[in-house]
């Protein structure tokens, strides 16, 4: 690991080295760019302006702010370069690579107990694994480790990135072979390199390295004239586009804290006076014997000028009594001939209950009585 970063700090000081010559290069192109006159320098504070370079990580990217002035005039950037209508810039950089080795070897499948497989089980044969990488070499575009089989019968496998299946074998083994091989492959965007057996067998992979781009020796160009090496990729810097749609509105946040409760209001008019109601609310009980093998009545009677408002009886044998009636009485006169005086009977509440037991039975009849004013 030492060894990688002595190179990555040698690499930025050679960028340092490149980005002090190319800001020299373009102090002499807005000399020539700028004309004599009272504006020259606004010009050539425009292309301090328009033109920043940046060194980042062995990594060297050259952007066109809009103040940069347009025209056709070349500058001697590592090649000619040609300064078109807005400020575009064109150039060419190398993209190599750079090898991390881990500090150990990580197993990232072993078919075996299902560690970065999915399932624990010997691969049935014409199967397919996809290795995930990213959680050892992330950003990494190939793998370096070492495949291991185990279990198999006479066959092979074959690992590659993805895609198309290449007619190749990585390793090959006989039945009973335990054997390993070094294995060097690309990956996929999404981290994963796939392995093909071609029968049934275990697999294990070790990582010990990742692979890793570096971009770097960039050079401007007049695209009209020149264009890019085979090993180069072209590239353009433009002015600051078009403002991007709206993206989605966010989710809404949590609700706020509820707010201290407001002061109570004035009292409201009084109502309008209710309908008079009751009062002297009791209950009147009577004690009574049902004799067995008949229907016996009784009633609990209020006391005079009282109403009924309900009643009911209470037996202490519910499966040999049956109450048979159950129901309020108004008051009544019973007018009886003269010189006998009438009789009034009050309001109450009025039983009949049956006694199917063979001995007497205790109950008791309830009523419920109020004053009428």
């Amino acid at each position: 690991m030492a060894g990688n970063d002595e190179k990555t700090a040698d690499d930025i000081r050679q960028l340092r080295v490149l980005v002090e010559e190319q800001a020299s290069h373009i102090a002499g192109l807005q000399e020539r760019i700028s004309s004599p006159n009272a504006g020259r320098s606004a010009r050539r504070a425009g292309w301090r302006r328009g033109l920043v370079l940046l060194a980042v990580a062995g990594a060297l990217v050259i952007a066109a702010s809009g103040s940069a002035v347009a025209g056709s005039t070349r500058a001697g950037l590592g090649g000619t370069a040609t300064v078109g209508a807005g400020g575009v810039l064109t150039g060419c950089y190398e993209t190599k690579t750079t090898v991390k080795f881990l500090a150990n070897p990580v197993r990232i499948l072993d078919t075996r107990d299902g560690t970065g497989a999915g399932f624990a089980g010997t691969r049935p044969a014409g199967a397919t694994t996809a290795v995930q990488t990213s959680g050892v070499i992330p950003g990494a575009v190939a793998i370096i480790g070492n495949v291991t089989v185990t279990n198999g019968q006479s066959g092979y496998l074959t690992i590659y990135p993805g895609g198309t299946r290449p007619l190749a074998s990585s390793i090959n083994f006989q039945p009973g072979w335990n054997i390993a091989n070094h294995i060097q492959s690309g990956l996929a965007s999404d981290g994963t390199f796939q392995i093909y057996n071609v029968v049934s067998a275990d697999i294990l992979f070790d990582a010990t390295a990742g692979v890793y781009p570096v971009s770097k020796g960039l050079r401007l160009i007049d695209p009209a004239t020149e264009s890019c090496a085979s090993d180069e990729t072209q590239t353009t810097w433009n002015q600051t586009g078009a403002a991007g749609p709206a993206g989605p509105a966010g989710t809404a946040g949590a609700a706020g804290p509820a707010g201290t409760a407001g002061a109570t209001g004035a009292a409201g008019a009084t109502g309008a006076q209710g309908p008079p109601g009751l009062s002297g609310y009791h209950m009147v009980s009577v004690a009574f014997t049902a004799t067995h093998g008949i229907y016996t009545s009784k009633s609990a009677g209020c006391n005079a000028g009282e109403k009924i408002l309900g009643g009911g009886a209470f037996t202490s044998d519910t499966t040999s009594l049956d109450l048979r009636e159950s129901y309020p009485n108004l008051p009544f006169t019973i007018f009886r001939p003269p010189p006998l005086p009438p009789i009034f009977v009050p309001a109450g509440w009025n039983v009949t209950i049956g006694n199917f037991s063979s001995t007497d039975l205790s109950a008791t009849v309830y009523a419920t009585c109020a004053n009428a004013s």
